[in-house]
């Protein structure tokens, strides 16, 4: 597994003290490729993707970006050090704003944040 933009090698995902997902491995080779996580309600998606964006920890394995560790047994990068974006499926978005609304919420706020600092 070298040289891929994104890697997920030999991880367990768990939430809430229980595995949830054992022994994943996921490559995305290039940035900017789509990938859908599939499959019936309870089997885990939303616990990798909160693992990926660094909500969970993981138990064993290791997850990279860009060539850098984001998670291992023993690395821990914060969510915020990511650069990786969770939405939600449910009630994190405004009904009364479009997408572009809803994407840009966000960033207004930092830059808002910004000026009053």
């Amino acid at each position: 597994m070298a040289n891929n933009f994104f890697e997920i090698d030999n991880v367990s995902f768990a939430a809430g003290g229980k595995n949830k997902v054992n022994n994943v491995t996921l490559n995305i080779e290039n940035e900017g490729d789509i990938v859908c996580l599939l499959g019936p309600s309870g089997i885990g998606k939303t616990t990798i993707l909160r693992t990926i964006a660094g909500l969970e920890k993981i138990n064993k394995g290791k997850i990279n970006l860009k060539g850098r560790t984001i998670s291992s047994e023993r690395i821990h990068i914060e969510p915020e050090n990511r650069n990786i974006a969770l939405s939600f499926q449910e009630n994190s978005l405004f009904p009364h704003y479009n997408v572009e609304k809803n994407i840009n919420l966000g960033s207004d706020r930092v830059k808002d944040n910004k000026k009053t600092k």
